[in-house]
């Protein structure tokens, strides 16, 4: 049966855990732009894990993020050209955060 988790916290962990692992194997079967929607699937999640344990003190640029990667992951499935748009939306997004 299922493990008993101390806490949400603890559930998301393990969550994050499992999808990393289960990513890196299916990657191995999957056309190469599908590895970068698990990643920016893993990055949302961990996002998430922050805006659970931080609550209103979450970062809010992050949660934009989170918010830009939930409204247009599954792009790759329709234009990987409009996919590509979005991931280096994301990282120019970030890169301006760090300056």
């Amino acid at each position: 049966m299922g493990q008993a988790y101390s806490s949400d916290f603890s559930k998301e962990i393990f969550d994050i855990v499992v999808f990393a692992l289960s990513a890196a194997r299916i990657t191995a079967d999957e056309p190469p732009l599908y590895g970068s929607l698990r990643l920016i699937d893993l990055s949302s999640k961990i996002i998430k894990l922050q805006e659970l344990v931080e609550k209103e003190k979450a970062d809010k640029f992050l949660q934009r993020i989170r918010q830009i990667i939930e409204e247009k992951k599954y792009l790759v499935m329709a234009s990987e050209e409009e996919f590509i748009k979005v991931l280096d939306q994301l990282i120019s997004e970030c890169a301006k955060e760090l300056k």
